[in-house]
């Protein structure tokens, strides 16, 4: 490293204790099992993966949005009115739309 360069420092945010054991209890006691993905990520691991998301050669992201957007009416159409859909962030969990 240069003297001209910083080194990348990652802040994370101190963790709520009864929040995490809510989230833990919650999500380990469902089916499928889960964990909100704000566990594995500290602030500057959710910008790095944003980025990647954002560069041409990561098409996954642009081709679910394509396909979601040109099939929606009939998505919608077979899954019925009492369906919910979940609208996925990058690296944050999902919230409903």
């Amino acid at each position: 490293m240069s003297m001209t360069q910083r080194p990348i420092i990652n802040e994370v945010a101190p963790l709520d204790s009864d929040e995490l054991a809510d989230d833990v209890r919650r999500g380990l006691t469902r089916t499928p099992k889960r964990l909100p993905s704000k566990y594995f990520y500290d602030a500057r691991g959710s910008q790095l993966f944003e980025q990647i998301c954002a560069q041409p050669e990561y098409y996954l992201t642009r081709t679910e949005l394509a396909i979601m957007r040109e099939h929606v009416g009939e998505i919608a159409a077979r899954l019925g009115p009492d369906a919910g859909i979940w609208q996925w962030q990058w690296g944050q969990d999902p919230t409903p739309a």
